[in-house]
This record gives structure tokens, C-alpha cells and sequence, in this order.
């Protein structure tokens, strides 16, 4: 048995399955992979890790699978793919992923395989435990991504269209760490008024959850606002992108764990990626100054245009707008950077059920106007960013306006 005190639910407590997967070297590297990325620059009580998220996630799953009686086996199931949800996530999180060679989704897949190798750590642990206590690597697989024989409310359980236990244990925790004041998330209440819709087997809530999903969900925006989209983080993780694509060989695989993959960089990197990471160390007031901001809501409908066909064309072409501006501009490599924050369209709101207490059922938009509105809203104003050392940055500026009207 292995117990926890954690500040979000109190004392958390495993053993069996659970308690080995823990202890394994795979799982406990989560401990040294902050939740936030760099957000602690910002919000110094912001630096708590994908570990404890972790742990919190699995004890809400349990707990929800129990109040809808979901079977003893399954639920342990569950549990696992709750635990091992977040296995794959990069150094500082989502914060340098697309720099990988696959998003942290299908890495942890491979890691819950047995498949990956992790630098300096004892790989294929998870696969051995699971195994051991006769469970199937590739159910959790299949949890994880949907697929398989599984009902649906299980998958949205883990990863649903509005709230899943993985939302509510990182709102609540990081709500709690950043400090932030949006409002309480009433997470025990959620918990007791998610419901089975009895034909689509898909999650629901009771009408008199309404609220409170309601809230869940208007704070939710207001973390994305106030702390996830903050401009300095967005300048710190545009900086630290950087310095892994400076040195790229000897930063990739990115599962080293936070400090280590910073000394790695600051002790091999290249001259810039060493400029950068003692930037990041230094905090917020060493990062590079905003240049130019595109607002999302703000600007002109053809300048937005402009933006998002740019964003578009960094997924086939990365870093093709960097390259534009410093060969227009005459900087070296490093002298600018660019970010897209919230450049992409946003999708159309999810349909979610909701029970009446006549026992027919409406969808959660149809008498929740103000998460309705939460929702549309842009959870940032910011489309693009060009980022610029202080001596470059009226130049950058207009040189990227120029660019951005052609």
C-alpha cells in the first residue's frame, strides 16, 4: 500500500496494480515534468507535476466509476488508463511537443506497450506490471484512444466533450497551485450528478447539475484567459522551442525530465540555445519582448486571414515564418521569434446530454446560455506573436507589418 496527502483530495491511498505501476521508473518521472510547463515564472505556486495530476485523476476516476456502478474489473481498468493518461507527455509538457516525433498521446502509448525506451530509466516496467496482475497493455491502449469493445461512457469518462475526471482533477489542482481566483469548482458535486444516457451510453449530467457544469466550464475559460494563454509564459515556451530546434540532436527524445533537459541543453547546446536557456532560468524579466501581437477578435478580418494561413502553413512548412521574417528583416537565427498562440478556427460546441426530471432528455446548450457563451468566447485574444531582443524589436515590428499586408 502506498498513501499520498494531496492538497486537492485529501489522502489518497492504492495498493495492488496501482500501487506498482507507481512505482515504477516510468511513472515517477512524471514527478520531475511540471503541469504547467513554465508557468511557474509567472505564477510561482504553479509547479506542481503531471505526477500528482496524475494520482488525482485516477482517484476521481474511481470514484465516478463507483457512484455509476460500473463492474469491479472494469473499474480497476479504468483506474490504470487514468493513471497512465498523461505517460507520455514531453518535458514541460505540452510545451515543446510538436518539436517530437509524435504528439504525448502516442508516445504513451508506446510506453504503456513496453516499446519505448526513456533515457536513464528502466523502460518497459508499466508493461511487466500490467501483465503480471493480468491486464492487457493494449485495453488500456484502446481506453486511452477510444477504440475497442469498451461502452462509451468509459472513454468520456477519461476524455470527454465538456468534463471528464482528467478536466476536473486539473482545473481544481491547477486553480489551487497558480493561485488564480475564477470562482469555485465544485468538483464532488460534478461527481454526483454525471449520469449514463440509457440508449447512447454516452456521459450526461442531471438538470440539477446544470449549474454547476455551467460554472465548471465558465471557469475553465477563465484559467485558459488568466493563466494557461499568459503572454510571458507563451514568450517563455516560444523561447524554450527554440533552443530544443537550435540543438535539436541532443535534445530529442525530450524525456529527460524538466532540470535535466535545461542542464542537457545549457551544457551541450548551441551558443544560442545556451543564450535562451539562461534567459528562461533567469524568469520573465530576461525573455524577449513582444514585438508585434495579432489580436484574434480585434484585427482585421483579411490581416486575421493572413495569420491563420501562415499557422496552417507551419504544419506542413515548421518554422516557414521565422525564416520569412529574418530574411526580411536581415537577423540571425534567434534574433526573432514567432508564435501562434490562438490562430486556429475553433470548433463547433459538443453535443452533451442532460436528464429533465420529466426523464426526457435536451442537450446542455439548450439551458446553459452562459456556458454557451463561455464557450464560443476565444480562450485567448492572441493569434500570432513576434518576439524580438530589445534592440531588434522596432525593427521586427515593421518589417512583420509590412509582411503580414502582403
Amino acid at each position: 500500500m502506498v498513501s499520498f496527502r494531496d492538497p486537492i483530495h485529501g489522502d489518497l491511498i492504492f495498493d495492488g496494480v496501482i500501487e506498482e505501476l507507481i512505482l515504477t521508473e516510468e511513472f515517477q518521472r512524471l514527478s520531475e515534468v511540471k503541469q504547467l510547463g513554465l508557468t511557474d515564472k509567472v505564477y510561482p505556486g504553479a509547479n506542481h507535476t503531471r505526477f500528482s495530476h496524475a494520482l488525482g485523476t485516477c482517484y476521481l476516476t474511481g470514484e465516478l466509476a463507483k457512484r455509476l456502478g460500473v463492474p469491479t474489473k472494469d473499474r480497476m481498468l479504468l483506474q490504470i488508463a487514468a493513471l497512465l493518461h498523461d505517460i507520455g507527455h514531453y518535458d514541460f509538457s505540452h510545451a515543446v511537443e510538436h518539436l517530437a516525433p509524435y504528439d504525448h498521446e502516442e508516445n504513451g502509448k508506446w510506453i504503456i506497450l513496453g516499446k519505448a525506451e526513456l533515457p536513464g530509466r528502466t523502460s518497459g516496467q508499466i508493461a511487466k506490471v500490467l501483465r503480471k496482475h493480468g491486464f492487457k497493455p493494449e485495453d488500456i491502449v484502446q481506453l486511452l484512444h477510444k477504440e475497442g469493445r469498451f461502452p462509451k461512457f468509459y472513454y468520456t469518462m477519461l476524455s470527454g466533450p465538456l468534463i471528464d475526471c482528467d478536466r476536473m482533477d486539473y482545473l481544481k489542482r491547477d486553480t489551487y497551485c497558480a493561485g488564480a481566483v475564477i470562482g469555485e469548482v465544485d468538483v464532488h458535486r460534478l461527481l454526483g450528478v454525471l449520469v449514463v444516457h440509457p440508449k447512447t451510453k454516452e456521459l450526461g449530467i442531471m438538470h440539477k447539475g446544470v449549474a454547476s457544469l455551467e460554472q465548471f466550464l465558465v471557469a475553465r475559460t477563465h484559467m485558459y484567459r488568466q493563466v494557461y494563454m499568459h503572454p510571458d509564459t507563451e514568450a517563455g515556451e516560444t523561447m524554450l522551442r527554440k533552443a530544443v530546434q537550435s540543438s535539436k540532436k541532443i535534445a530529442i527524445p525530450l524525456m529527460y525530465g524538466d532540470g535535466h533537459l535545461l542542464a542537457r541543453l545549457a551544457e551541450h547546446g548551441s551558443p544560442l540555445t545556451k543564450d535562451l536557456v539562461r534567459r528562461i532560468r533567469a524568469g520573465k524579466r530576461a525573455y524577449y519582448p513582444t514585438a508585434i501581437t495579432v489580436d484574434a477578435t480585434g484585427s482585421a478580418k483579411h490581416l486575421l486571414e493572413r495569420v491563420r494561413a501562415l499557422y496552417e502553413e507551419e504544419w506542413t512548412d515548421p518554422g516557414h515564418t521565422e525564416r520569412e521574417l529574418l530574411k526580411r528583416t536581415k537577423l540571425r537565427e534567434g534574433q526573432l521569434l514567432v508564435s501562434f498562440p490562438d490562430a486556429k478556427k475553433h470548433k463547433p460546441l459538443p453535443k452533451f446530454p442532460v436528464l429533465l426530471n420529466e426523464g426526457e432528455w435536451i442537450d446542455f446548450f439548450d439551458v446553459a446560455p452562459i456556458a454557451k457563451a463561455a464557450m464560443e468566447a476565444r480562450v485567448s485574444n492572441t493569434a500570432l506573436v513576434v518576439y524580438a531582443p530589445l534592440e531588434h524589436v522596432k525593427k521586427v515590428r515593421e518589417t512583420t507589418t509590412a509582411f503580414l499586408q502582403k
